[in-house]
């Protein structure tokens, strides 16, 4: 005779407990009931299914992997790095650039060229990256700025960084030769008629892999801190739909770029360059930096996105609600 439905939901319960509590391989279970292993593997898929059995990780880590697929699929990324959000929220920044050196490190190859650009959060990549433990590991490697010179200040010195990354990795650094903004626009196109300047923006053109920071623009942005704009000038380019900024160029919540006072005077890659090279690292998190990140996605400027678990959350959130903040 058959099993009564209440004899095979017992069947399912006692199988699931001798697997998943008590440690029994299917095998030993197969013979302890006197049934085949094939037919224990498909009560066991059944258990899965009818609910019989939840598995439920408890490390916040799992949280993290799983923000990182949805991400990932949600802007057709390349990669997505998702940080747990530390106790002191004053160490978010060092969690994010930790796990950025540590994807970087593991990205770069012999005769890679890596562009990289400002950025406080990309400025204390560096700090948690780790000298080569083999002087020539990395055989024909170059690391080129993606853009002039920002400021004196190390944190927004694009040059700083760079020679950083040189230094990590023993790879040759170029520089561009150039202030980031030129004074005027026929000072820029002096700059970039310069064959020096056009060599080095080719390189940048030609890298495998680039980093670069994710400005917002609120009362802390960089460009205003370095006093390239004025709380005037950025709150005309707020008004006008600007929410951030990669390499100088401000962008609106689409990611089509606005103008500003700087965009003829900018010497290096523009956003839509960067489109062309093959993974680029955008490194940034934070609740100032959400609709910039969402900006940069959509404008497909980054395709690999380091940032924490509440900023990835709400970086969903914002895109289900087409760029409206709700909060």
């Amino acid at each position: 005779m058959g099993r009564s439905m209440r004899d095979e939901r017992r069947l399912k319960v006692d199988i699931a407990r001798r697997y998943y509590l008590n440690g029994a391989t299917q095998t030993e279970i197969a013979e302890a009931l006197g049934l085949s292993r094939m037919a224990v593997q498909r009560i066991l898929a059944q258990c899965r299914k009818e609910q019989i059995v939840e598995i439920t990780i408890k490390d916040p880590i799992c949280t993290c992997l799983a923000l990182e697929d949805e991400v990932r699929s949600r802007f057709s990324l390349v990669d997505a790095i998702i940080v747990s959000a530390p106790v002191d929220s004053s160490l978010l920044q060092k969690s994010i650039a930790s796990f950025a050196a540590r994807y970087l490190t593991e990205q770069v190859m012999p005769g890679m060229t890596i562009g990289a650009a400002w950025g406080r959060t990309v400025f204390q990549m560096m700090q948690f990256l780790d000298p080569c433990p083999q002087p020539h590991m990395y055989p024909g490697l170059r690391v080129v700025s993606l853009m002039g010179s920002l400021s004196t200040s190390l944190v927004t010195h694009p040059y700083s960084i760079v020679n950083k990354i040189g230094e990590v990795f023993n790879a040759e650094v170029y520089y561009i030769s150039a202030p980031a903004v030129a004074n005027s626009p026929n000072s820029r196109d002096i700059f970039l008629a310069e064959r020096s300047v056009q060599d080095i923006l080719d390189l940048a053109r030609k890298a495998d892999i680039a980093v670069v920071g994710i400005g917002d623009v609120g009362e802390h942005a960089t460009l205003l801190q370095t006093g390239y704009l004025t709380l005037q000038e950025l709150e005309e380019l707020a008004g006008r739909g600007a929410v951030g900024e990669i390499l100088v160029w401000h962008y609106d919540i689409n990611g089509s770029l606005v103008e500003s006072p700087l965009s003829s005077r900018i010497v290096g890659l523009s956003p839509v360059e960067l489109r062309q090279i093959k993974k680029v690292i955008g490194v940034a998190g934070g609740p100032e930096k959400v609709k910039a990140i969402l900006g940069a996605l959509r404008g497909r400027y980054v395709n690999v996105l380091v940032t924490d678990e509440k900023t990835a959350r709400d970086l969903i959130d914002l895109d289900a609600h087409n760029g409206i903040d709700t909060h």
